[in-house]
This record gives C-alpha cells, structure tokens and sequence, in this order.
C-alpha cells in the first residue's frame, strides 16, 4: 500500500498541480509519520478486511471480505523509492492445508470443487473497471467499443521498450486491440483513457444525496469519540458537508468539466497510442486525478451515486493498480517467472475469458483492454485507495514459491552454500575477522541508505519492534542442535541459567538444552511429539504451587527450580537451522 505520499499529499490539495516529485520529497522528511500512518492502515486491513481483531487476534463473529479466516501472516518492506508495502499470506477455514488434502477434497467432489473456486474467485477478485467497456466509444468514428477486437499480444509487448533490438526503433504503448468498424488499431492504455475522460464528473468530490435518519445517527456515533459529546459531532457532520456543497457548488459555475485541461487530455488521447513515461503522463496531473486520492475516506462515501462510485474505482485502479506500459528497470530483473528480458510480473497478461481453476492452477478472467491491470478488489480499493493485487493460491509449486516470497525467502542458493560453508572445515580467526568487518561493512552500508532501510521502515521497526504480522505467536524450534546433540553428538548450544538457591550464599550457574526439556518432560506428556511439544509448552521457573504433574524427571538439570509450562494458544514452530525439502536442485 503507497502510504508514503499521502501525508505530504493532503497537506498539498491547495497547490495546484503538485507532482509526485515534491510530494516524495514533502514525505521522504518525515519517516515517523509515514510509519504511523502505514501501521494504521494495517490495524484497519486486518480487523475490517482480514476479520481478525490485532490486538488479540481472535476471529470477529462476522466473516471477513474475503470469508472466514484461519490464520495470517504479513511481511512489510521497502520499495526502491522507501514506500512501505506489505505481503500478506491467508488461510481459510475449511479449505485443504495442502496439496494432498487439496486433490483428496477434489476427488471427493469432482469438478463442482473448481467450479466453486472459480465463483470464489470472482467474488473477490476482479481486472476489470466498474465503468463497461461498451459504454464509450471510439474517438475516431464513434462506434461503440462493444465490439472491440482483440489483436495478438506481441511478443515486444513483454521486453523492455528503451531497450530496442537491432533496427528497431523505441516503441510506444503495444497495440492490442482494434475499433471493429473502422480498423483502427489502439492501444489498450487508450481504450481506458476514453473510458474515463467520457465518465469524469464535472467536479470531485461529486454531490451526494441527504442522510438518511439511519444514515445520520451511524455517523453521529462514529464521529462521537473523535468530538467528545454529541452536539460537536453533529456540528462537524454538518460542517463537512457544507463544505463539500459549497466546493461542488463553485466547480460547477467554473465549468470545471470543460476547462482547457481537460481538453487538452482530450486531444492527447486522438493518438491510437503514447510514448510518455510515467513521470510525464498528463492524466495523472488532471485535477479530479489528483483530487480523488488525496481525500481520505470517510462514511459520506456511502451517499455518492453508483456512477461516482463507478469513476472513482476506475480512476483509483488507473492511478495505482495498473502496470506501466514500459514498466521499470526492476521489472527485468532475472526470475524464475519470466524468460531473461522480460517482464516478470508477465505484463501484459494473457487473456482469459472466464476465471478457471485446474491441477495447473488458477486463472482470473482478463480481458481486453485490462492486460495491464492488477487483480483488485472493489472494497479494498474504495477502503484504502492504495495499489493491491490478490492472487489465489491452491497449492503445490506455486503455493509454496508465493509462500517464500511473502516470508522474504529470496536468498535460498546462498543460504544453501552458506550451511555448506559453516559445515566445512573450521576457519582461521584472521578469516573469521575478515567475515566479520565485510558483514558489518554491508549493514552499514545498507541502513545508510536513507531512502531504503532507515527510513519508514526503520520507524517501522522502533514503533512495533517487528516488520512482521501474523495472527499466532511463534516459537523456536532448534531442530539442527537437537540432531547435533541426539544424534550426532556433537557440541551445541545451551541456555546457561543463573539459579539463586535458597539457604546458600553465592549464585549457581548450570547448562540446559532444548533437547533436555523434551527428554525429560513429565510421564504425563510421553506421548506428546517434539513439534507438539513447542507449540503447546515452554519451560517456566517453578514455585512451592506448581503441580507434580508439571515438574521435570530428576535428569533434567533444571529439575530443582523449574518446571513445564502450558501455552493458552497453540503457537506455531519455527525450523531453526534446517528447512524443509526442496522440489528439485534448482528451486
């Protein structure tokens, strides 16, 4: 989510036609605010969207926008511009746990289960803009885009555009779609462009209808604790909106609708295709673009009618959730995803004429003009007005690369090597210093980056202690010591203990393990495994009142002063030295 220019944006509605470029560099001065603000609008996605309350993390008794929800788990990082944007993993409730519970569900049901993962996805999901596609027509005869023929996508539509092959010269936006009456072929980037110059309203934000009684009393006890009493909170209700009529009011008598910039827009758009970049694209400077986003959300949304409603998902899916025709130097970089030059977000996409779901996985319904666009939910987009795309994941290979990703797995060859490295012969102490002086080198280099780690989310960190959200708890599971140890019998590491014996003068210090925890656990808990043994227990320090059926065998070397604790909620163990198998050498 782009929470980064928001602040700087809101301070910047009275300055016309205020760029991006001043109002990243209004931002990039204030890191804490940043932070807050994105630390709101995640406690707001997580209890509203997710269904599950933070603070707790317990379900809500209502089903979230995306069903009921079994767990979550969310990691945020940085953009190369320092914009804060999270990775969100979630889980159903009643849905396979993995790929062999999934084709044992499909078996049990036959095709009727991807039919009903098709409807699923449909129903939270969507590349296409609320504004329809045959309701506007072509600038250059008229006819209705109802009919709008799909050319081929090109295979230079997929590489990067500045970077020409031999005797090529530098293209513009690809040409995928074509007027069905008089053959103009079009960009796709054109067709929406049309779309919204022929729906934009005159002035925004637009005119709304009256409260309802019902209506009235919601937003008087919304704005209530804000106020402090209920007059106040009627008083500022009624303030808003006669601000907001007299702002619509003032942009009619201007004919706001047909000043010259619009216009211009106009006459821009009488190309088949463009060549800017996105810095220099004009429709993102038109007033009502610039207006949309920078209005934070507020309950009057409601009381638009389904034609402003319409525009303004369109234009926030315009603004933030469409790919760039010539995307950015990221976009190239080598993947698994895509072949060495392409795109490997895989822009343009495919088309699809129905959402389909199979043992290869899913496709979401995409056609044209919207090759460029992120799947996208209404909701979410109207909630947040920040970029998103949802995929759904059913298993196998692409559920668990998604999974790596999310958890910022990138550097799997390199951890690979690095446990060789470790496991090798051991290392001289001019090597080891050696190692040490580059690994501080790199993290200083890498936090004086202003713009990329010390910036919001550094503030991230000192504000919640973790970039990390998840709906349970986790806990260490040292699996490679407890091998070293059992098995091995190698050395490992323990926890040294600082025990205060009572009757005795003087402080005694003793060494225990994970591994002698769970060895010598209490006969009640025998026939507990290791993995169930750390997320349903912990080791506590032990009173006169702990119970017998707690207390360690007399092995342990903890046996006098501490005993077996029970977690109120299971948490969820972590590997912690080894990873689970890979597919093949090459995952």
């Amino acid at each position: 989510m782009q929470t980064l220019f928001v602040l700087a944006a809101y301070c910047c509605v009275i300055i016309p036609f205020c760029r991006r470029s001043v109002l990243h560099s209004a931002s990039v001065r204030n890191d804490v605010a940043s932070a807050r603000l994105f630390m709101r609008n995640m406690d707001a996605f997580i209890e509203h969207v997710i269904g599950v309350a933070p603070k707790h993390m317990k379900s809500k008794p209502f089903d979230s926008l995306f069903g009921e929800v079994r767990a979550y788990f969310g990691m945020i990082e940085t953009q190369g511009g320092g914009m804060l944007h999270a990775h969100f993993l979630i889980w159903h409730v009643d849905v396979p746990p993995n790929t062999d519970a999934f084709y044992r569900a499909m078996a049990a049901h036959g095709e009727q289960y991807y039919r009903d993962i098709e409807a699923f996805m449909d129903s939270i999901v969507s590349t296409s803009m609320p504004i329809r596609v045959e309701d506007s027509s072509c600038v250059f005869c008229g006819y209705s885009y109802a009919n709008l023929q799909e050319l081929l996508i090109p295979s230079e539509a997929f590489k990067d555009p500045y970077k020409p092959q031999r005797g090529d010269n530098t293209r513009g936006e690809p040409i995928l779609v074509r007027c069905s009456r008089c053959g103009t072929e079009l960009s796709s980037q054109h067709v929406i462009r049309r779309l919204l110059l022929e729906h934009r309203p005159s002035s925004w934000p637009p005119s709304m209808r009256s409260y309802s009684s019902a209506e009235h009393a919601m937003a008087v006890r919304l704005v209530t604790p804000h106020r402090g009493i209920i007059p106040a909170a009627k008083s500022a209700i009624y303030r808003r909106d006669l601000y907001l009529f007299d702002v619509h009011t003032a942009d009619v008598k201007e004919d706001y609708h047909d000043d010259e910039y619009v216009n211009y827009l106009r006459d821009l758009n009488r190309a088949p295709y463009r060549l800017e970049q996105r810095e220099n694209d004009a429709f993102h400077n038109d007033a009502v673009a610039r207006t949309l986003p920078m209005l934070p959300p507020s309950i009057s949304d409601e009381r638009w009618m389904p034609r402003a409603v319409a525009f303004a998902v369109s234009m926030l899916v315009f603004l933030f959730n469409m790919h760039w025709w010539s995307c950015v130097g990221s976009c190239f970089k080598k993947s698994r995803a895509a072949a060495s030059g392409e795109c490997r977000y895989g822009f343009p996409r495919s088309r699809v004429a129905r959402s389909t779901s199979s043992d290869d996985g899913v496709l979401i319904k995409d056609r044209a003009p919207f090759e460029f666009v992120n799947g996208f939910n209404r909701e979410i987009m109207l909630a947040f007005w920040s970029n998103h795309e949802i995929e759904v994941v059913t298993g196998g290979h692409n559920a668990l690369l998604r999974i790596y990703y999310a958890t910022k797995r990138r550097q799997l060859r390199e951890a690979r090597n690095a446990n060789k490295d470790a496991e090798a012969q051991p290392i001289g102490s001019r090597q080891r210093a050696a190692i040490g002086r580059r690994r501080v080198a790199s993290l200083l280099y890498a936090i004086t980056n202003r713009r990329e780690i010390a910036g919001p989310l550094a503030a991230l960190y000192v504000l919640r202690g973790s970039c990390a959200y998840m709906s349970t708890s986790c806990a260490s599971f040292p699996l490679r010591n407890v091998l070293h140890e059992l098995v091995e019998q190698q050395s490992h590491p323990c926890n040294l203990v600082e025990l205060q014996t009572s009757g005795m003068d003087g402080v005694t210090f003793r060494a225990a393990s994970f591994l002698d925890d769970y060895l010598f656990r209490p006969a009640t808990l025998e026939e507990i495994s290791i993995y169930e043994f750390v997320a349903t227990h912990f080791r506590r320090k032990g009173t006169l009142k702990s119970p017998t059926t707690a207390l360690f065998m007399s092995e342990h070397p903890l046996f006098n002063s501490h005993c077996i604790g029970l977690r109120e909620d299971e948490v969820v163990p972590v590997l912690v030295g080894m990873r689970m198998p890979f597919i093949d050498a090459d995952s």
